[in-house]
């Protein structure tokens, strides 16, 4: 929607990644609901994101008859997708679903008309609105497919779930927000970039909400580890973000002293992160946290880069590399906090 909306790049390259997300979404059910099941709900997710994309198009060139009807079209997929949910899983409630997604339909909507108006700030306050539903939703959906496959579960140290809760409801919950952590890093960070490189929205405002996104992460940490250390990681997180800033104005004012200066600030950053996540969690590598924060880090730099030399096709390439890796980060996170859990007996 950016990306259209505020002339970044290309149409095409921006939907070829957007309609990517519904198959790899349709990989991921196939491994439980079959792979007639997973390419049909896939269908509808690529008839979805077809609709939208028409009604950017269709509100970009002032088509009020086209916008309704691609609206009335999206509220049939709606419905039509709770009814498939419902039918494949008997534990997800197709009312549920159907006001679960009417929702994010009209979040979606909102989004489009404040950056339509170009109402940048107004835009991503929606979008925490849209963020705080996908976690009501993924939670909802989570619990659906764990009833559906949980029969005869088994602890790893050999307890049935009848015996025993391998985990507590909020120890799970907490694990998902520090997941949600590393792709709000991305996106957010990317929109300071998008504010700072091209004047959309107020930079300062855009900044403010990149410095919120630890917070979320800081309190799950504390929930597993306790606070004795955290305060330590929230000024790393702070410094790492302050870096980030001055980074983007060296690059931007063409001060390659200044940039490489502050590079290796970054890496100093990285390192003392790393050191301070395996100190507090032995399931956690400091090694193979140097290098997924060295890999972000090197990606970033090469995000804002792409802007500066104007190639978008790289941009979103670079990008979408960024949220594989948000998505490895998220994933080595959860399985040492597991780990942590359940040998701790916390």
């Amino acid at each position: 929607m950016i990306d259209r909306y505020f002339g970044v790049g290309t149409a095409e390259e921006a939907f070829g990644r957007l309609y990517q997300e519904a198959n790899d979404f349709g990989d991921m059910l196939r491994i439980v609901f079959g792979r007639r099941n997973a390419n049909d709900y896939a269908q509808l997710v690529n008839q979805y994101t077809y609709e939208l994309r028409d009604l950017v198009s269709a509100q970009l060139a002032g088509n009020t008859e086209e916008m309704n009807r691609h609206v009335n079209n999206l509220t049939k997929n709606v419905e039509d997708r709770a009814k498939f949910l419902a039918s494949i899983n008997p534990f997800l409630n197709e009312d549920e679903w159907r006001n679960l997604l009417k929702v994010y339909l009209q979040h979606t909507i909102e989004v489009a008309n404040a950056f339509s108006s170009r109402n940048f700030e107004e835009g991503a306050r929606i979008y925490d609105q849209i963020t705080e539903l996908t976690s009501t939703m993924g939670e909802a959906f989570a619990e659906g497919l764990y009833d559906y496959v949980a029969s005869g579960c088994q602890c790893t140290d050999g307890q049935s779930q009848a015996d025993r809760e391998c985990f507590t409801k909020e120890q799970v919950n907490n694990i998902y927000n520090i997941r949600m952590f590393w792709f709000e890093l991305a996106y957010w960070t990317r929109a300071y970039m998008l504010s700072r490189h091209f004047n959309v929205g107020n930079e300062d405002v855009v900044l403010a909400r990149l410095k919120q996104v630890p917070d979320k992460y800081i309190a799950g940490l504390i929930s597993i580890f306790g606070s004795e250390y955290i305060s330590r990681d929230t000024n790393l997180l702070n410094r790492h973000i302050e870096l980030i800033n001055a980074l983007i104005t060296a690059l931007s004012e063409g001060n390659t002293d200044e940039a490489n200066t502050v590079v290796q600030e970054l890496y100093k950053n990285a390192d003392e992160r790393a050191a301070f996540l395996a100190s507090i969690n032995p399931y956690w590598s400091q090694d193979q946290w140097r290098a997924i924060l060295y890999t972000n880090i090197r990606s970033t730099i090469d995000e804002f880069n792409t802007f500066l030399t104007d190639n978008y096709a790289q941009n979103l390439h670079i990008f979408s590399t960024i949220l594989d890796q948000a998505e490895y980060a998220s994933d080595y996170y959860e399985q040492g906090a597991f780990n942590f859990l359940l040998h701790q007996g916390k």
